[in-house]
């Protein structure tokens, strides 16, 4: 019996398509939850603007780089142009 590869089913294109749009919500929300707080975190915390910035900024991007990094399993010190030559 022939199995049809998976790219050739009906139900791919689509389960695809909803996997795509469910990380971009995902990432949409990660992106905008803290700009939601930010206010009541500065009350709450007493954080002046340069720390609110150090935390949507820099920080946020730290955070989402080490993160994937973690995810994907990396070893982030290891990247350049030798890397796995012998």
């Amino acid at each position: 019996m022939l199995k049809t590869p998976l790219s050739e089913r009906a139900w791919y294109p689509g389960y695809v398509l909803g996997i795509i749009g469910l990380v971009s919500i995902a990432n949409y929300y990660d992106r905008n939850l803290i700009t939601i707080l930010v206010e009541p975190m500065k009350r709450d915390l007493h954080l002046s603007d340069a720390d609110i910035g150090l935390l949507t900024g820099i920080g946020f991007a730290l955070r989402v780089h080490r993160a994937g990094a973690e995810y994907l399993e990396l070893d982030v010190g290891k990247f350049g142009p030798d890397h796995g030559r012998e």
